[in-house]
């Protein structure tokens, strides 16, 4: 009896082995599949962190881009502005109801050709380098201040009539009266009349005679 005991305790510790096994086998199969899954997620993970900083460095660059690009529109505007003097275009047209109201019905008088030139003259050194025009806080460039005096040239009837006029004219403001100052690259400044009398005077004497 104890020898058929024997036996089938044999026979049962191999079953258990044998079962032991197969669980053994089954957990690594399990634990190979986990590990083979863990894997793939971190590869997956890998990749999504490479695209990530991929996208990042791409967003980056765009912004540097569109920055770029928008120093380069404000730039483009500046020189845009500047090359069309639209300040100057827009002061030149502020004074046009000014203007306006100082249109005469009256026929324009003959202009003497020797005023013609002189006026010509003048009108050249309107536009010197550096130079700016001030009547109280109002402030022109050389293009506007010259743009101004064309126009009351061709709006005053009397505007031609001599040099001396014609500097009268363009030395005060239409409304209130303010007279203008020339301020020069080397911070002087003077009275527009008294400096154009002046050119006048030196044109005069430098002109050849007949």
């Amino acid at each position: 009896m104890s020898t058929q005991l024997s036996s089938f305790d044999r026979w049962l510790v191999r079953l258990v082995r044998i079962a032991a096994m197969v669980c053994l086998l089954a957990a690594a199969g399990v634990l190979w599949q986990v590990a083979a899954l863990v894997g793939e997620l971190r590869q997956g993970m890998t990749a999504i962190g490479s695209r990530m900083e991929r996208a990042a460095a791409t967003v980056d660059r765009l912004a540097d881009e569109v920055d770029a690009l928008g120093d380069r529109v404000d730039t483009l505007r500046t020189d845009t502005r500047q090359a069309l003097h639209v300040d100057d275009v827009r002061q030149l047209a502020a004074s046009m109801t000014d203007l306006h109201a100082g249109m005469t019905a009256e026929s324009p008088e003959p202009v003497a050709p020797e005023a013609a030139q002189e006026i010509d003259h003048l009108l050249g050194l309107l536009q010197g380098e550096g130079l700016t025009y001030a009547a109280g806080d109002n402030t022109d460039s050389p293009t506007a201040f010259r743009l101004k005096a064309e126009l009351k040239r061709r709006t005053y009837a009397d505007a031609e009539a001599s040099a001396e006029r014609f500097i009268d004219r363009i030395s005060t403001e239409t409304f209130g009266d303010r007279a203008y100052v020339v301020r020069f690259p080397d911070g002087d400044e003077r009275p527009v009349r008294d400096w154009l009398r002046d050119e006048l005077d030196r044109y005069r004497r430098e002109a050849p005679h007949d």
